[in-house]
């Protein structure tokens, strides 16, 4: 069914908004939810990119560097076994990350079957 358009405008120049597109676009005005999603989407790159953006093995124990502070060798200091804090904070990520996106596919399952 074709909506009417109003007195005055041309049928072709009336544009019909669905809930989906107008929901995307009041969302993209809300400064809190964009800075929201900006910074999940930049957790879920460090934790892609780990691999390559963790300075050091996170598992690797250096006696000598047992808490030691934030330097230029460990950016967030080391914890008492000697491991780069930085490194096991950005590997982190990626454990939290996939945890996050199995939880949500588990609760996506179970609400398709119960709402079926």
């Amino acid at each position: 069914m074709r909506e009417r358009a109003p007195r005055g405008i041309a049928a072709e120049n009336v544009r019909v908004e669905t809930p989906g597109t107008l929901a995307l676009r009041r969302f993209r005005r809300d400064p809190v939810g964009m800075v929201g999603v900006t910074l999940i989407l930049l957790l879920y790159v460090v934790a892609l990119m780990a691999p390559w953006l963790a300075p050091r093995d996170p598992m690797a124990i250096d006696l000598g560097a047992v808490l030691k502070p934030p330097s230029v060798a460990h950016w967030l200091g080391t914890d008492e076994s000697g491991r780069d804090v930085f490194s096991r904070v950005v590997y982190g990520a990626r454990v939290s990350m996939t945890i996050a996106l199995v939880i949500r596919l588990v609760t996506l399952i179970i609400g398709i079957a119960v709402g079926a």
